[in-house]
């Protein structure tokens, strides 16, 4: 894996900034930018993470957002710091980093938002806590 994912430090010189709690970001997105971009989901814990099932997540287009928790042991990368990427605009899509990590927060608190990918963070127990 490349150095830029080890540790926060690296991150920022790769100009990531922000790097705010999803406690935070549940009650108010207006730090992050309105711009399209690419966005981090971080585990900067030192302890195990726990899975939970059924996660916090909302259902969208009516699928099961859950999955068995072996499957996430198995999807998990021990001493990972990046969790999960995401990418807001693109060529045909107008998306904001704010607008695309609004739907993300209001996923994980279980509405039916437009935002699949990134699903298995809402089974870590510790979600909130993560940037």
């Amino acid at each position: 894996m490349s150095n830029i994912f080890k540790d926060i430090e690296n991150l920022k010189a790769y100009c990531f900034e922000g790097f705010i709690p999803i406690k935070q970001l549940w009650n108010n997105q207006s730090a992050v930018p309105q711009e399209q971009g690419v966005y981090l989901v971080l585990n900067t814990r030192q302890n195990d993470i726990n899975f939970i099932n059924p996660g916090v997540g909302g259902f969208f287009q009516g699928r099961n957002p859950n999955v068995p928790i072996d499957v996430l042991r198995e999807k998990f990368i021990d001493d990972a710091i990046v969790l999960y990427i995401g990418k807001a605009g693109g060529i045909n899509n107008r998306a904001t980093l704010q607008s695309r990590i609004r739907r993300y927060m209001n996923f994980g608190r279980g509405q039916n938002a437009a935002h699949y990918g990134g699903r298995y963070i809402w089974q870590i127990r510790e979600h909130e806590e993560l940037l």
